[in-house]
C-alpha cells in the first residue's frame, strides 16, 4: 500500500544476508501480492536465522547523499538495543547531519501484539515513529505525518523558525493551493572524509601462522565492515604474510619495514619463543631518520627492531595505539617433536634476548596481554600452527577497534569541505616550499612584478617538468613574508581529486574570501552564477584587505574541460583593483595562449642555470647523505650537469633518484656514462629497472591504473585493484566479473610485495599530503608510460583496467 501511494520510492525485502528490490506490475495491490511474496520467500528461503536490515543501502544512501523523505522499516520486532537497531540509530544520525535533517523515520514492529505507538521505545528525533502492530488507521498516519517532506504543520512554522509574526487577519484563511515545499538549504559544506587507520603487524615468521591467518581471515574483516559505518578504511600491514621466510630476509628487509611502520597509526607485536632473524649488520639509507639505528646495539632481531621503532623507544606517546600479546608456552607439551624447532628458541642465546625483550615490554607500561591460551592446531597447508586463539582474536579485536575510535572520533568525519581542500593545498605548498632550490635570479624577477602590480595578471610559463609548482611555492611563501601578512588564495590543479573541477575551484574561492573578509554575501552554487558573482565578490574582499589580494592558480592545463575551463572565461575581464591573478602553465598550451590574448604580465621560466644545476644534485643527494665528486678528472658532477637536458629539474631528479638506488659506488662514474642525456629516455629507463625489480606484469598495471584513474588512487584502492587484476588477468573479463568475483586473502598482493613496489613509484607521484592519493606528478611521465605499456596490443590492457576501475 505504502509502495502504491507514493509517487517515487524504493521498496525492499530483506532477509538475513540478502535482499530483493521490488517493482510492482500493472494492476491492483492484490494482483501483486503474489509476486511480492514469491520475492520474500526467494529472499528468506533456506533461512532459520532473524532478518537483518540491509547496512549496504544505508551506506549507499551516506556515500551518494541520496536525498530520501521517509524510511519505514517493517520488522518483526527490531530493538534499538540489538547491533542492528544501533546501526540503523548511527546511520539516521549521520544521515541527517549531512543530507537530509527533516527525514521522516518509521519503524513499524509487525509483530507487536496490540496496534499504536511503542510505549516501550523512547524516540531520540521529533521525526523518528515507533509503532507496534499494523491496522489502516496506521496507515493514515504515516501517510499525513510524511507528506510534504516532513515539514512541521504549516500553522506551527514561524514558532518553528522563528520567524516574524503572521498577517493580522490572514492567519486562518485556508490556503487553497498546497505551498511549495522549500528545499533545504545545500549542505555542501558538510562532507563525509574517509579515513585510514593503518595497522602494523609484527611477529616472527615460522611460529605465527595461525595468528597472523586468524588477523587476515577474521578480525581485520570485521574491524573494516565496523570501520566502514564511521566512514574508516581500517588497514592492516603484515609484511610477513602471502611470503616465504626466504622472502623476508634480504638487505632491504629492515629499511622497509622501518619506512612501513612510520605510515601506521597503530601498532600490534605478537611474541612466542622464536626471537626471530637477525641481520649480520643493519642495512639502512643514509638519511636522519635512520640515525638510531646505526647507534642501536648490534646482533637483535628484525622483530626487536621494528618493536623499538613504533613504540618502545617512547612507549608513553604511543599508549592505546600500540598492543602486545605474550603466547603461554605451556602448550608445547603437546607439540610433536618434528615441529619443535619451528617453535622453540634458535639458540640460549636468543631464548635470553627473547626474554629481556619481554620484560622491557611488560614494564613499558602498554597494554600486554601477556600468556594468551592457544593449543596445537596441526599442519595447515604445509605449515604447522596453533589453534584455540579464541581469547587472542577478541582481545585483538576489541583493542584495536576500541583504539581506533578514540584515534578517529565521528565528528571529524564529518567536515567542511572547503577547509578541508584549503588545508590540503596548504600542505601540498609546504611540500613544495622544502623541496625548492635555486631560481635566485627568476624569483627576484617575479617578487619585483608582483610588488609593483596594483592589479592584473602575471602568467608564468615553462616547459613540463621545468619546476613551475615548486617556484609558485616559494614565491607565495616569501612574498608573504615580504608584506608581513597572508592574503593568498592557492590553488595547486591536480594536488587533490577535486581541485580539476573549475566549479569546485571558484566555489572555493568564494567561499574563502566571504569567510576571510566577513562578507555578507551568498555563495552561488552553479558554475553560471559563480562566473556572474566573481568579480563583485573580488571587489569587496580587495576593499576589505589592508594589502593585495593574490589568487594564485597553478597547473592550468590539467583542468577538466568542462564549461571550456581552459579557455580561461571564468576570468573576469576587469579584474578589479588590488586584486593580481598569479597563473602558471605550459608554454603553448591552450591556457597559455588564452592568457596571451589578454592583457598580462609574464615570466617564461627558463632551464637551471650553471649554477642551479650543481645545487639541485647536491640538495637531492644530500637528503640521502650521498656527494659526488666534484674535482680533478673524475669530475662526477659534470658529467651529470653537462648532459643535454641536465637544465630541466625533472630530468635531475630522475638522475639523482637513480644514483641513490645503485648499489656500486665504486661504478658511479660509469653509471652517470650511461645515463641517457633527456627525459623521456631516462624515464624508460628507469621504467626498465622497475620491472627488474617488481616484474613487468605488476608494475605496467600499477602505472596503467594511475593513467586510467583521472583523479588518482588511494594506497589501499591501487593494492585492492592490483589484487584483483592479479586474480582475474588469465580471463578477458567484464564488469560483472569484478563485481561478482570476491577477494580472499589469500589472492590480494602481499605487503612484502606492494610496500616495496609504491617505494620505488614515488618518484613518478605527487608529493602525498594530507590523503595518501596519489597521482602521476607531471604530463610528461604519463606519456612515458602511455608510449611503454598503452600502445598497440597493450590497448587490451588498458579496456580491461577500465572495467576493473567500474567494477569497484
Amino acid at each position: 500500500m505504502c509502495k502504491y501511494s507514493c509517487e517515487a520510492s524504493k521498496m525492499v525485502i530483506y532477509g538475513n544476508s540478502s535482499y530483493l528490490e521490488v517493482d510492482l506490475e500493472k494492476g491492483t495491490i492484490l494482483d501483486n501480492m503474489q509476486s511480492v511474496l514469491g520475492s520474500a520467500f526467494m529472499v528468506n528461503n533456506q533461512q532459520d536465522t532473524d532478518a537483518v536490515v540491509p547496512d549496504g543501502i544505508l551506506r549507499d544512501l551516506l556515500r551518494d547523499r541520496t536525498k530520501v523523505d521517509n524510511l519505514i522499516i517493517l520488522s518483526d520486532g527490531m530493538s534499538l538495543e540489538s547491533v542492528e537497531g544501533q546501526d540503523v540509530s548511527d546511520f539516521l544520525k549521520k544521515y541527517r547531519r549531512l543530507v537530509n535533517p527533516n527525514m521522516l523515520f518509521v519503524n513499524v514492529d509487525l509483530g507487536g501484539k496490540s496496534s499504536g505507538f511503542s510505549k516501550s521505545v523512547q524516540p531520540e528525533h521529533d521525526n523518528d515513529i515507533f509503532i507496534a502492530g499494523y491496522s489502516d488507521q496506521i496507515l493514515r498516519f504515516i501517510a499525513e505525518r510524511g507528506e510534504s517532506g516532513q515539514l512541521t504543520h504549516i500553522d506551527k512554522i514561524d514558532e518553528k523558525y522563528n520567524l516574524t509574526a503572521k498577517v493580522p487577519g490572514l492567519e486562518k484563511k485556508p490556503c487553497a493551493v498546497k505551498p511549495a515545499v522549500e528545499h533545504p538549504l545545500p549542505i555542501a559544506a558538510l562532507k563525509p572524509r574517509w579515513r585510514t587507520a593503518r595497522v602494523f603487524i609484527s611477529s616472527t615468521f615460522r611460529d605465527m601462522h595461525g595468528e597472523r591467518d586468524l588477523l587476515t581471515r577474521f578480525v581485520f574483516p570485521e574491524l573494516r565492515a565496523r570501520g566502514k559505518q564511521h566512514f574508516l578504511n581500517v588497514y592492516e600491514v603484515d609484511l610477513r604474510w602471502g611470503v616465504t621466510e626466504e622472502d623476508t630476509i634480504s638487505n632491504k628487509t629492515l629499511e622497509l619495514c622501518l619506512t612501513e611502520i612510520t605510515k601506521c597509526q597503530f601498532f600490534i607485536g605478537i611474541l612466542g619463543e622464536r626471537y626471530g632473524w637477525v641481520p649480520d649488520k643493519y642495512v639502512v639509507p643514509d638519511s636522519p631518520e635512520f640515525d638510531w639505528v646505526r647507534e642501536y646495539p648490534p646482533g637483535c632481531s628484525i622483530t626487536e627492531l621494528e618493536m623499538h621503532s613504533a613504540c618502545m623507544s617512547n612507549p608513553e606517546e604511543k599508549k592505546d595505539q600500540a598492543f602486545f600479546f605474550l603466547r603461554d608456552k605451556s602448550w608445547q607439551k603437546d607439540l610433536p617433536k618434528k615441529y619443535l624447532q619451528d617453535f622453540a628458541a634458535e639458540s640460549p642465546s636468543s631464548a635470553t634476548k627473547m626474554e629481556a625483550l619481554k620484560e622491557r615490554i611488560r614494564s613499558s607500561g602498554l597494554e600486554v596481554f601477556d600468556g594468551y591460551p592457544c593449543k596445537w592446531g596441526g599442519v595447515v597447508d604445509g605449515q604447522p600452527m596453533v589453534s584455540g586463539l579464541e581469547d587472542f582474536g577478541f582481545r585483538t579485536l576489541n583493542c584495536l577497534w576500541n583504539a581506533v575510535k578514540k584515534f578517529f572520533p565521528d565528528e571529524d568525519a564529518v567536515l567542511d569541505e572547503i577547509s578541508h581542500e584549503t588545508s590540503q593545498h596548504e600542505a601540498f605548498l609546504e611540500a613544495r616550499v622544502s623541496s625548492f632550490t635555486g631560481r635566485k635570479a627568476q624569483m627576484k624577477m617575479c617578487l619585483e612584478r608582483l610588488r609593483t602590480m596594483k592589479e592584473g595578471i602575471l602568467m608564468l610559463s615553462g616547459k613540463p617538468g621545468c619546476g613551475k609548482t615548486s617556484l609558485v611555492a616559494s614565491l607565495i611563501s616569501q612574498y608573504d613574508a615580504d608584506i608581513g601578512a597572508k592574503t593568498h588564495f592557492i590553488h595547486f590543479v591536480g594536488a587533490t581529486p577535486e581541485s580539476t573541477n573549475i566549479t569546485f575551484a571558484l566555489k572555493r574561492l568564494c567561499t574563502e574570501l566571504i569567510r576571510r573578509f566577513g562578507l555578507e554575501m551568498d555563495v552561488p552554487q552553479d558554475y553560471k552564477n559563480l562566473c556572474g558573482e566573481l568579480k563583485t565578490i573580488l571587489t569587496e574582499a580587495s576593499q576589505a584587505s589592508g594589502s593585495p589580494l593574490l589568487l594564485v592558480f597553478d597547473g592550468l592545463e590539467m583542468l577538466e574541460d568542462y564549461h571550456q575551463a581552459r579557455s580561461l572565461t571564468w576570468i573576469p575581464e576587469e579584474i578589479p583593483e588590488n586584486v593580481i591573478f598569479l597563473m602558471s602553465t605550459v608554454e603553448n598550451s591552450e591556457c597559455h595562449r588564452a592568457l596571451s590574448r589578454r592583457q598580462h604580465s609574464s615570466v617564461q621560466l627558463s632551464g637551471l642555470d650553471l649554477w642551479d644545476k650543481p645545487e639541485v644534485v647536491r640538495n637531492q643527494l644530500a637528503r640521502h647523505k650521498k656527494t659526488l665528486v666534484e674535482t680533478g678528472f673524475n669530475n662526477q658532477m659534470k658529467l651529470l650537469t653537462s648532459k643535454r637536458e641536465a637544465n630541466n629539474p625533472l630530468f635531475l631528479n630522475l638522475a639523482c633518484e637513480e644514483l641513490r638506488v645503485f648499489g656500486v659506488y665504486e661504478k658511479i662514474t660509469e653509471k652517470l656514462k650511461s645515463l641517457p642525456h633527456t627525459v623521456p629516455l631516462l624515464l624508460q629507463e628507469v621504467l626498465a629497472r622497475l620491472e627488474q625489480d617488481h616484474g613487468q606484469l605488476l608494475v605496467s598495471t600499477a602505472l596503467t591504473l594511475l593513467v586510467c584513474a583521472r583523479k588518482g588512487l588511494f594506497e589501499e584502492e591501487l593494492h585492492m585493484l592490483l589484487s584483483y587484476h592479479q586474480k582475474l588477468q588469465h580471463v578477458k573479463y567484464t564488469v560483472q566479473d569484478v563485481l561478482n568475483v570476491p577477494l580472499e586473502p589469500e589472492h590480494q598482493i602481499p605487503q612484502a610485495v606492494f610496500a616495496p613496489l609504491l617505494r620505488s613509484l614515488k618518484t613518478f607521484l605527487r608529493p602525498v599530503t594530507t590523503t595518501s592519493l596519489l597521482s602521476l606528478a607531471h604530463a610528461e611521465i604519463e606519456r612515458s608510460i602511455r608510449q611503454r605499456y598503452m600502445r598497440g596490443s597493450s590497448t587490451e590492457l588498458e579496456i580491461m583496467l577500465h572495467r576493473l576501475l567500474a567494477g569497484n
